[in-house]
């Protein structure tokens, strides 16, 4: 990326290309607006499903009127819940594995669940300027309940005493439009290892789960008038089938490293330190296996008794 932002005829080649991107994604989606049925309901923006190891996920956006978009993600990644939650838990990380992500951090913390994170975004070659977001979200464990660990979070309002203070994210990032987060729910369900005890090898822990998120665009000046109505397609095309298919693929990609390398990645590192004691609670609640313990340098959770 370095090379391409220093070399005038790589940048020049790399907005070519967004441009007709964004032009291909036009002509296969005319409209100049998103879709809005005035229900909110949820359509089928794309499938994707990991050949060799069945991993499946499934996008559904949804638009509203006063610059709502929303997403929906629904699958299922061969990995531990205590995996997936460090992707988005340990966000000065996140700039490791996430192409977009070029800073990140945690503003405040409360106890071992409760954060206020923010996360700075680009997205060249595309023609879109840098954005960052600033929320504080919960982590709660409702295994016994309703089967999963449950994840909120939400940009909170500015002056309640739950927001972040802006002051205290780096100048340059509060210098790009910021994306309210209206709401973000998150299920992490721990699936138990499938056929293992059939073939007679073991196979990864398998984690369901459904995330959705909708934002709030009308505080995006790029986007001009139109980000107080129904957000463009556009936009929604180049979320769907290029933004969010790549994102994907630093997930199948960090999380098979995660499986590979144990506590040899800076994640894998992360889930071994521990500090809170969070992930060993999500061990011995899910009883699934991670970056730590498939490599033996946590030997003093894997003794404890699990649940299933």
């Amino acid at each position: 990326m370095k090379m391409a932002r220093s070399s005038p005829a790589l940048a020049i080649l790399g907005l070519a290309v967004a441009v007709a991107l964004l032009l291909l994604l036009l002509k296969n989606n005319p409209t100049s607006s998103g879709q809005d049925d005035g229900g909110g309901q949820w359509h089928l923006a794309r499938t994707m499903v990991s050949e060799d190891t069945y991993q499946r996920v499934q996008i559904r956006s949804r638009v509203r009127k006063g610059g709502e978009l929303g997403f929906k993600f629904t699958g299922s990644l061969d990995a531990s819940v205590v995996e997936l939650l460090s992707l988005a838990r340990e966000t000065d990380a996140m700039p490791q594995w996430n192409q977009y992500c070029s800073q990140g951090g945690i503003v405040r913390q409360k106890g071992a669940t409760e954060l206020w994170v923010f996360a700075d975004f680009h997205f060249f070659p595309m023609p879109i300027p840098r954005l960052f977001v600033a929320l504080h979200a919960n982590a709660d464990d409702r295994l016994d309940r309703q089967g999963h660990w449950h994840l909120v979070g939400r940009t909170e309002p500015a002056g309640s005493p739950a927001a972040i203070d802006r002051s205290a994210l780096p100048a340059k990032v509060r210098q790009h439009g910021e994306v309210v987060v209206s709401s973000l729910t998150a299920k992490l369900t721990p699936q138990a290892r499938a056929h293992a005890a059939a073939v007679g090898e073991a196979t990864p822990d398998r984690t369901r789960f459904d995330l959705q998120v909708v934002m709030q665009l009308s505080t995006l000046t790029f986007l001009g008038p139109i980000r107080h109505l129904t957000p463009p397609q556009w936009v929604v095309n180049v979320l769907a089938n290029v933004m969010l298919p790549g994102l994907w693929k630093c997930i199948l990609d960090t999380t098979a490293r995660l499986r590979r390398d144990g506590t040899s990645d800076v994640l894998g590192a992360r889930i071994q330190a521990d500090p809170t004691g969070l992930y060993r609670k999500i061990r011995r609640s899910t009883g699934q296996e991670d970056a730590s313990t498939r490599r033996g340098a946590d030997a003093a959770a894997t003794k404890e008794p699990r649940r299933r």
